[in-house]
C-alpha cells in the first residue's frame, strides 16, 4: 500500500480517507450497540 501511495497517489488517497473516516463510526456504532449495565 505504501507502494500505492508513491506511485499512484491519486487514486490511493480517497480510499485512505473513507477507510480512516470509518473508523471512528465503527466505534460510535459498537460502544452504542453494547448492552447497559444499570444496577
Amino acid at each position: 500500500m505504501l507502494d500505492l501511495l508513491i506511485v499512484k497517489p491519486v487514486y490511493t488517497w480517497p480510499g485512505l480517507i473513507i477507510v480512516l473516516s470509518g473508523i471512528p463510526v465503527y466505534f460510535v456504532w459498537r460502544r452504542r450497540s453494547t448492552p447497559s449495565t444499570v444496577t
